[in-house]
């Protein structure tokens, strides 16, 4: 809607020589109504996100403090620390994947249609990956043992456009693998001395992305994670964003017991929050978040 009235400014302007005063007047005054009309629309909408996310805090905050409460009562320990404080620490010490596993239990759906995504957080995840690879050494408890795990990044949401950065195509090499119907690119990692991905690009015939398919390759632990993500077709006359956003997704990873942990993920719908680069993602049907924590 923000680059039609731009359009339609533009526009104006161009026919001002050749408009009477009384007509470009008439609808110069149009256009402003309008973009008065799509401002208060924006706000409302904006305020009515920020009222859904602060309902959806407390009832979070109110599930999380007796989950860090028994945490420290069932592991014996004395204090827990928000991450955000710590300079630097011992990984084995960080608990926030166990919360929030723990959160998920309690709240498998957090009534909160929309989660924010800054671009600071996705720039976090770049430098991540710079510096430590796709994955980051953790360690999990399940089921009171303890035990070595991975963090991979939300390359199945918010994520997703780290597959059109540059970034990205700087680090892999790509040949096509079938060009039958659209395109299939094969991707590896040119440097595999850090954690890494190797996959498929699917593209349509349009050049839009179908599917992207990844796996990571990491030392041991190895859980054989990976995941797919689909992209909606660009439709005739529809409004799209400028965002490497999927529809829906599945993720995966092994576990001790032998078993596969599987996540799918389907969105409803995106918003780009108006003057900003920020994806706003509807509710995830699986998993969650919370705040990092540390003991």
């Amino acid at each position: 809607m923000e680059n039609k009235l731009k359009e339609a400014e533009k526009d104006l302007l161009s026919k001002k020589t050749i408009l009477t005063k009384e007509e470009y007047q008439k609808k110069s005054d149009d256009l402003r109504k309008k973009v008065i009309d799509y401002q208060s629309q924006k706000r409302a909408s904006l305020d009515k996100i920020a009222s859904q996310r602060a309902v959806a805090r407390q009832k979070l905050l109110k599930k999380l403090d007796p989950i860090l409460s028994n945490y420290i009562k069932d592991n014996n320990i004395s204090l827990i620390v928000d991450k955000k404080t710590i300079i630097l620490g011992n990984k084995d010490l960080d608990i926030t994947n166990i919360i929030v596993e723990k959160l998920n239990k309690e709240l498998p759906s957090l009534n909160l249609s929309q989660r924010g995504s800054s671009s600071l957080l996705r720039f976090s995840w770049t430098r991540r990956i710079d510096r430590e690879g796709y994955a980051s050494a953790i360690r999990r408890i399940d089921t009171g043992r303890a035990y070595d795990s991975w963090v991979y990044p939300p390359l199945e949401a918010d994520f997703a456009p780290h597959f059109v950065d540059d970034d990205f195509g700087e680090r892999h090499r790509f040949v096509i693998a079938d060009d039958s119907d659209g395109w299939v690119l094969e991707y590896c990692p040119k440097d595999t001395d850090k954690p890494s991905i190797k996959g498929t690009i699917t593209l349509a015939r349009d050049t839009t992305f179908a599917s992207v398919d990844w796996l990571f390759d990491t030392p041991e632990p190895v859980e054989s994670a990976g995941g797919r993500a689909l992209f909606k077709p660009i439709l005739p006359g529809a409004v799209q964003l400028s965002h490497l956003l999927p529809a829906e997704a599945v993720t995966w990873r092994a576990v001790p017991a032998g078993d596969y942990l599987q996540s799918y993920q389907r969105y409803e719908d995106w918003k780009v929050a108006p003057g900003d680069s920020v994806p706003l993602l509807p509710l995830r049907r699986v998993t969650g978040g919370a705040g990092g924590v540390s003991r």
